[in-house]
């Protein structure tokens, strides 16, 4: 992929993205005391802080203002296996709607909008190859 290569904005063209940001990337791991040090130590990362609501260590990604996640899945939370995806997790103005038009336009919802025990509002969509995205609101 070359990244020099320029890109159509749409937003300059005059028309609306339906994806507003990135609110950040999020990988589930079995065991987050067994995970620290691959991430801290192997990879450099420089941990921000520990969520307690979700069980997670916070990342810096240089380079980035949107953070890394790295969740302990517990056995109730629904997520999904640790190992299996990594989250990439999309803002946008209305997580039913987006999902609707997504699936209208040859994607699909995995998991339709759904309110979690801390306010937030989550889907899962996909792409036509199957590559799923988490969305949210601010």
């Amino acid at each position: 992929m070359d990244t020099n290569t320029p890109t159509t904005n749409k937003q300059a063209q005059g028309q609306k993205s339906l994806i507003t940001g990135i609110h950040m990337v999020s990988v589930s791991v079995r065991s987050l005391p067994t995970s620290r040090p691959f991430y801290q130590s192997v990879l450099g990362l420089v941990k921000t802080t520990h969520d307690d609501r979700v069980n997670a260590d916070v990342y810096e990604l240089p380079g980035s203002t949107a953070p890394l996640a790295v969740h302990e899945q517990q056995a109730n939370d629904g997520s999904r296996p640790p190992g299996t995806v990594s989250g990439i997790i999309l803002y946008v103005d209305d997580v039913a709607r987006a999902a609707s038009e997504i699936a209208k336009h040859g994607g699909r919802i995995t998991d339709p909008a759904e309110k979690t025990s801390t306010g937030s509002v989550f889907a899962t969509v996909a792409d036509p190859e199957g590559n799923e995205f988490l969305l949210t609101q601010k």
